[in-house]
């Protein structure tokens, strides 16, 4: 049966949050409700809530009462290793990250979309490596805004597919990733031979989650070749949540290759190239005032650098 978001709601802001992750590993490890909202600070009822929200959006059970413990269904071990990995990601980060960060120039970037802090974090480190003097921070509580952050001096550098047209700042180009859709195999669309992206009007569509702009342009991408609009767009920040939710035939994701390039050999789901092709273009925004002098020319360079790397690595 299919899951439908709440009709007043039509894009949904993000099914599977840090706070969820956190919730899923608390109850695992505590083996129960009321022990695991006493390690959240939580109160019982407030964390039941959470759980039970996030099943319903997920439409999948997560936890099991097998005697007086809740144990994990498949569901629930798989976002469980997810939570494991990427908790222990941002914990590595923020500690490597914030070492010494008193003596040295804070070199603040965020970037528009929450799926890229896992690759972002690693090579910011290894930037920061080379450079002692700088202290290369993660501001991840500035995702939803950057541009404006970056205004307001709480950001130095930011990465996003929707640079401003504003003489404050100046702009470097990063790099293109191609958009690609991600089926189910029981998806009505897996049988199409050449997917277009006219085939995803009326579909729910599963992305990360963009900024309003990009969303309005995905809309536009569909609705343009195919004269009608999608049906919902369901805005997700774990590229692994939206997989399950594709696994499951709730919706079509709609994601960067690189992005989906560790699902390509998976099973229960087809990797697919929508025609005519897109490349969504990233680029590196700063102010151009500068004025502690900070490094942003060379971390564009540095990053742009990284990504060809990667995206040779995925390649072979």
């Amino acid at each position: 049966m299919a899951i439908s978001p709440v009709a007043s709601a039509p894009l949904s802001r993000g099914v599977v949050e840090v706070r969820h992750l956190r919730l899923v590993q608390a109850i695992a490890g505590e083996g129960g409700v009321t022990r695991a909202a006493g390690r959240l600070n939580l109160s019982q009822s407030a964390l039941s809530h959470q759980l039970l929200n996030l099943e319903r959006d997920l439409g999948a059970r997560l936890f099991d009462r097998v005697g007086k413990k809740m144990a994990p269904t498949p569901a629930g071990l798989r976002l469980l290793a997810v939570a494991e990995r990427v908790l222990r990601d941002l914990h590595e980060a923020e500690t490597d990250l914030a070492a010494g960060k008193e003596e040295r120039t804070p070199l603040r970037v965020a970037a528009a979309c929450h799926t890229y802090y896992s690759w972002l974090a690693a090579v910011l480190a290894r930037f920061g490596a080379n450079r002692p003097q700088l202290d290369v921070q993660v501001a991840f509580q500035a995702t939803r805004r950057v541009i404006e952050a970056l205004a307001a001096d709480e950001v130095d550098v930011v990465i996003t597919s929707r640079p401003p047209n504003d003489e404050r700042f100046a702009r470097q180009a990063l790099f293109s990733l191609e958009i690609v859709a991600l089926l189910g195999t029981r998806h009505e669309l897996a049988a199409v031979p050449r997917l277009a992206w006219s085939d995803l009007a009326d579909q729910t569509l599963l992305i990360h989650d963009l900024p309003d702009d990009d969303v309005e342009l995905l809309r536009a991408s569909v609705r343009d070749r195919g004269g009608a609009a999608p049906g919902q767009v369901w805005r997700v920040q774990l590229t692994e949540a939206i997989a399950e939710l594709a696994r499951a035939c709730h919706g079509v994701g709609v994601i960067t290759r690189w992005s989906a390039a560790p699902l390509e050999t998976d099973l229960g789901l087809h990797l697919r190239p929508l025609h005519p092709r897109e490349q969504r273009q990233y680029w590196a925004v700063w102010r151009r005032s500068n004025p502690r002098d900070l490094p942003v020319e060379a971390l564009s360079d540095f990053l742009s650098a990284e990504m060809i790397v990667e995206n040779d690595a995925t390649d072979a």
